[in-house]
């Protein structure tokens, strides 16, 4: 930015940025299991494919641009302004199986018991019962603004410190959401669904964290150092 150099009014720095979330810790989304078994937590020979861990905490690109307007020409005084996005983060997974190996979505019942919904399964003795195909998609998005007053504690040709005082908003919002197309293979009579039968099921869940807050800190040509004061609202 060009700050201190008694020529300009108007300053604008565009930034090349490479940051990372802290990411979203979810449960097991998905597992597999040997035929015949349910892939239910904790059952011998369950394997979990997906989630379990933290998801799209990885380092992304994005771009920051700072700018600002000196309401004098000793720029002594002026407003500064700032703008920041990253790059989407985004995990996904796919699978599908005609029921061996078995895929399942694995969940805690009321009671708090671990049980399972079916994917695609095969039993030991009936043979195949579904098949089917589970795709997740995992995305977080991070952007923020602010709006500071800006006022020079000492500038000199060769040093500047500023102090600012001022306001800033961000925004983190994380979504994940599961599509499953199961289809029914069983010919038997009794079977919970006639063959054929085709299901599709779709789950959403999404967050987002809004941060209100004002701030007050010191700036030098090398370094802005900023304190901040506010509150996140869900």
């Amino acid at each position: 930015a060009p700050m201190g150099d008694g020529g300009s009014c108007v300053w604008i720095a565009p930034e090349y940025i490479n940051w990372r979330t802290k990411g979203s810790n979810t449960p097991a989304l998905v597992t597999t299991a040997p035929v015949g078994t349910q892939g239910t937590l904790g059952q011998p020979g369950t394997r979990i494919l997906f989630g379990g861990s933290s998801l799209v905490d990885d380092w992304r690109s994005g771009l920051r641009v700072r700018g600002g307007i000196w309401l004098d020409k000793c720029e002594a005084i002026g407003l500064d302004f700032g703008y920041f996005m990253l790059a989407q983060g985004r995990d996904r997974f796919n699978a599908n199986s005609n029921g061996d190996p078995g895929l399942f979505r694995p969940f805690r019942t009321p009671a708090g018991n671990e049980d399972s919904q079916l994917v695609a399964f095969r039993d030991n003795t009936l043979g195949a019962i579904l098949a089917g195909r589970v795709a997740i998609n995992a995305t977080t998005d991070f952007t923020g603004a602010e709006a500071n007053l800006r006022k020079a504690l000492y500038n000199d040709p060769g040093a500047r410190m500023d102090f600012l005082v001022g306001f800033r908003y961000s925004r983190l919002r994380d979504v994940v959401s599961v599509f499953e197309d199961l289809r029914a293979t069983s010919n038997d009579p009794n079977a919970a669904a006639p063959f054929g039968t085709r299901i599709q099921v779709y789950d959403k869940f999404a967050t987002t964290n809004d941060f209100y807050g004002g701030q007050i800190g010191l700036a030098t040509p090398f370094i802005l150092v900023l304190g901040f004061a506010g509150m996140f609202a869900a």
